[in-house]
């Protein structure tokens, strides 16, 4: 045992993006890396370093395991169960890192732990993307390997219900966390003019033409919104049809620079629709800032309507709810206290960290590999 060391294989599909999974991802295997006596991988599909946290690069060990297409897909499952053979636990995350899971499970029993943020198969924006012949076998394969996942965890009640009705499985929820100590409100306002923020990936089922189309309604207001992605041309087109002039495209920002961004903002707009959690939320709270968003998915957990922000449910509304903050600076201070509090109490790295090892250390008992337990404590 003195050499021994415990070997915890991640399986994600793509690291080609800055999103809340890649971050939670990121947030745990940091913590695991600085324990003694742990021997983690990442196993991924596709790694385009220049576009994921840098992180990934610098000092976490990334394996790429390249797909194209299905049949290509199905053989780097075959390829990455060789390689994760001998792990002593497996945290697959997302869709399909669980199948791939599963097939070194069949190689070689061991516990299999799937962070599922959301049952991708069966939610609408994949819907839209592929048709139902060739979303069905595919349903049909995911549904017969998935007994052979022992815990799910979801990353919040809404995506448990999700996993619940979709998959027919239980699941743990441990809410995605963020950094309380650096995500933190600014200390003085640097200027009176009024700032709304949002920060997201430019794709249609984030409907950052509302947030466009609420900056044309409030002349007044300064508007950024932050991110990248293919829906960039588009969202530039509409913002030039209304003439808009207070509004900022921060494309492509810096961790620093989103916080900063947080921190300058009076209010956060959310504006996806069946989110199954959405970390910039908890991000903004996190820095005192209160959102409004649209009542449904996660920000129904998120955010508590009339005390850390607002939750719409129409478009008009959503104006209706920022101009009464615009107006209001006693309920903005009020919310912003609030939503701190609640990212503090619910949505700290803490919280995720620890209820992620009570996973790991119960899966580990469950397979006689009690002794490795061991490993997954803090060395303070």
């Amino acid at each position: 045992m003195k050499d021994k060391k415990l070997f915890i294989a991640f399986v994600h599909n793509v690291l080609d993006c800055r999103g809340g999974a890649e971050r939670k991802l990121l947030l745990i295997a940091q913590h695991l890396r600085a324990l003694p006596g742990i021997d983690l991988k990442i196993y991924v599909n596709r790694f385009v370093p220049e576009k994921t946290f840098t992180e990934y690069v610098d000092g976490l060990m990334v394996i790429e395991v390249p797909a194209h297409g299905w049949i290509g897909k199905l053989l780097s499952f075959f390829k990455i169960a060789r390689l994760t053979r001998d792990a002593d636990l497996i945290h697959a995350h997302n869709h399909p890192g669980h199948l791939a899971a599963v097939f070194s499970k069949l190689l070689k029993k061991k516990p299999i732990l799937w962070f599922d943020n959301e049952p991708l198969l069966y939610m609408e924006g994949t819907k839209h993307r592929h048709s139902w012949l060739r979303l069905l076998p595919v349903r049909l394969f995911e549904k017969i390997l998935l007994p052979q996942i022992d815990t799910i965890v979801s990353n919040s009640r809404n995506t448990q219900n999700n996993i619940k009705k979709f998959l027919g499985r239980e699941s743990v929820v441990i809410y995605s966390g963020v950094d309380v100590n650096l995500l933190k409100p600014r200390q003085l306002h640097q200027d009176s003019s009024f700032q709304i923020s949002t920060v997201s990936r430019f794709t249609k089922e984030k409907g950052l033409d509302v947030f466009i189309r609420l900056a044309s309604r409030m002349p007044k207001a300064y508007f950024t919104i932050a991110g990248r992605g293919e829906e960039e041309a588009s969202l530039r087109d509409l913002a030039k049809q209304l003439k808009i002039e207070n509004l900022t495209f921060a494309i492509d920002i810096a961790e620093n620079e989103k916080i900063a961004l947080y921190q300058q903002s009076d209010v956060f707009a959310f504006t996806p629709l069946n989110e199954p959690l959405g970390i910039t939320i908890v991000e903004a709270m996190a820095c005192g800032v209160p959102v409004v968003a649209f009542r449904s998915g996660g920000a129904r957990e998120t955010v508590l309507d009339g005390e850390t922000g607002f939750l719409v449910e129409t478009e008009d509304e959503f104006f209706e709810k920022i101009s009464i903050l615009q107006q209001d600076a006693s309920l903005r201070e009020k919310f912003s206290n609030a939503a701190r509090k609640r990212a503090l109490e619910l949505f700290s790295l803490e919280q995720m960290i620890n209820r992620t090892l009570e996973q790991y250390r119960s899966l580990l008992s469950r397979y006689h590999k009690e002794s490795l337990s061991s490993f997954l404590k803090d060395k303070n």
